[in-house]
């Protein structure tokens, strides 16, 4: 029987990359628990060519998804890995206003009616600081949560690859979330 619904998502790390000499460089992934929704908005376009009374012809430009990624909390590794923040003397992480962000690859699991597959999104760039809420308790505790929006982008390594679904039959689904991803080799060529 194949899938026929994916639900829960789980397993959210996020892997430092490096783009140099034409190629990228992936860390090993690090947990972040505390995930609750990842929100994937395509970003693609289309244009309509007109001619002989028609559409002629269509171009199409995936750029890939406007996301955004509602964590419990998030972790001070990735506050000083990802948004810039600094340690002070003191122990203390400051945002300051020079904080440089930095991409990341992003890989995360969802559930199905079957196995669980995992997915990576490569190229990441945040877009906008995280927001904070913060209130009195009430009657019941509401639980403060942070979202984290970014861009998810092609790769600029020749395979322009945005994302990767890795189903459990795949050769690295063992060790998905403990190796450092690598940029795709294709074994077909793209249509």
């Amino acid at each position: 029987m194949s899938e026929m619904v994916n639900f829960g998502l789980s397993n959210v790390h996020f892997s430092s990359l490096e783009f140099a000499s034409g190629a990228y460089t992936f860390q090993t992934p690090e947990a972040h628990p505390g995930s609750i929704n990842l929100k994937m908005d395509a970003n693609f376009e289309t244009t309509e060519v007109y001619a002989d009374n028609t559409i002629y012809y269509v171009t199409k430009n995936n750029k890939g998804y406007d996301c955004a990624l509602e964590v419990v909390m998030l972790k001070e590794d990735f506050e000083k890995k990802y948004l810039g923040f600094k340690t002070t003397a003191d122990g203390e992480i400051v945002e300051t206003s020079d904080g440089k962000f930095k991409d990341f690859a992003l890989l995360f699991q969802v559930e199905t009616d079957e196995q669980p597959n995992k997915y990576i999104l490569y190229r990441n760039s945040i877009t906008k600081k995280p927001s904070y809420e913060f209130k009195t308790l009430e009657d019941k505790t509401e639980i403060a949560t942070v979202t984290i929006e970014f861009k998810s982008l092609p790769l600029m390594d020749g395979s322009k690859a945005i994302k990767a679904k890795c189903p459990p039959t795949a050769k690295n689904y063992a060790t998905y979330f403990t190796t450092a991803p690598k940029s795709p080799t294709f074994t077909e060529a793209a249509a």
